[in-house]
């Protein structure tokens, strides 16, 4: 996909798009919270291993309400207060008891999403605690069904963030994260696969192309807990049986011009970009209106690069954006399983 880009290059131009997009945390693929996504727990050790559980009220357990467990530094697998954890080795630099408790909590779920499990709150004694290394929590989830996403409540916001899912199933929402705080399963009432609109018309050295955003193109969004969402615009079209494509990614604040924008043309074998802090410096001029929800259209004018060893060949194309995007996560491609 990156043409003649050497790999280490590649990745650096994968990370580029993940951190303008917001990858790392809260929208379950572009434009999470970056406490909440990341890097595999590698989690070592058995189940119940260095965890002991107590049940502050009468009962068993195995409930979220007042319930508390311990982590040692060793870390394990377990089950506690009615979650599933994978704790990795020196996520806690010592004993740590963490606290759950379930109540209800009023906030804002995204575009098509409902809040239909429990909110579950995990804290613990220690001011501005963080794990130091990722651990995997799976919260239960009360629909029976599977089509739900991991979620955090943001208080700046008062509002649901959907994270980077990465387990479900019938019973349960998986995350990896190093922060505590109230998380929930949102369920998605609408779906995540419904088809977008519309087109761009790019002008590139002489050459003209239109860039459907159906079929095999796309148009998505997510939105985030802040109310700012990100897109992701990708456009596709045949050119003489093979397929060239024009995606352009921005963040759209709640009021305001649109953010960090990433552009790619691949175009007559090549692949041109232009992505902040790893292309040469040159601004993407992006001017947007939102003439209906999720509807936007606007222009755009930028030199966009290709790696020709050792340099960056430049060249500058313009673009007219028609674009009625739909809500989607992306599914985490590193699943999350709990040993």
């Amino acid at each position: 996909m990156m043409g003649g880009l050497p790999c280490r290059l590649a990745a650096c131009l994968v990370a580029a798009a993940v951190w303008a997009l917001g990858c790392g945390g809260e929208g379950g693929g572009p434009s999470l919270a970056p406490d909440d996504a990341g890097a595999d727990a590698g989690v070592d050790g058995s189940r119940q291993d260095a965890v002991s559980e107590s049940a502050t009220q009468d009962g068993a357990p195995d409930g979220p309400e007042n319930c508390s467990f311990d982590i040692e530094p060793s870390g394990g697998a377990m089950e506690a207060c009615g979650l599933r954890l994978s704790v990795p080795p020196g996520a806690v630099g010592g004993i740590t008891t963490i606290r759950v408790g379930s109540q209800p909590v009023d906030a804002q779920a995204p575009d098509g999403l409902a809040a239909e499990s429990r909110a579950i709150t995990l804290d613990t004694s220690a001011q501005d605690f963080s794990f130091q290394r990722y651990v995997v929590v799976h919260f239960p989830q009360d629909t029976g069904e599977t089509t739900v996403w991991a979620s955090k409540y943001f208080p700046d916001y008062g509002a649901w963030g959907v994270l980077e899912t990465c387990f479900r199933d019938t019973q349960w929402a998986g995350v990896r994260t190093t922060s505590l705080g109230t998380y929930t399963a949102l369920t998605d009432v609408v779906g995540n696969d419904l088809p977008g609109s519309g087109h761009a018309d790019v002008t590139w050295t002489g050459q003209d192309g239109t860039f459907d955003y159906t079929g095999v193109g796309y148009a998505h969004y997510i939105p985030e807990a802040s109310g700012a969402r990100s897109f992701e615009l990708y456009g596709v079209r045949d050119a003489n049986g093979s397929y060239e494509t024009f995606k352009v990614s921005f963040a759209l604040p709640p009021d305001g011009a649109p953010k960090g924008a990433l552009v790619s043309l691949m175009v007559g074998g090549s692949e041109w970009v232009n992505y902040d802090g790893i292309t040469p410096p040159s601004p993407v001029v992006l001017s947007v209106s939102e003439p209906a929800p999720n509807h936007v259209i606007g222009t755009m004018s930028a030199t966009l690069f290709r790696f020709a060893d050792p340099d960056w060949e430049p060249m500058d194309i313009t673009a007219t954006i028609d674009a009625t995007a739909t809500r989607h996560f992306w599914p985490s491609e590193d699943p999350c399983p709990v040993p």
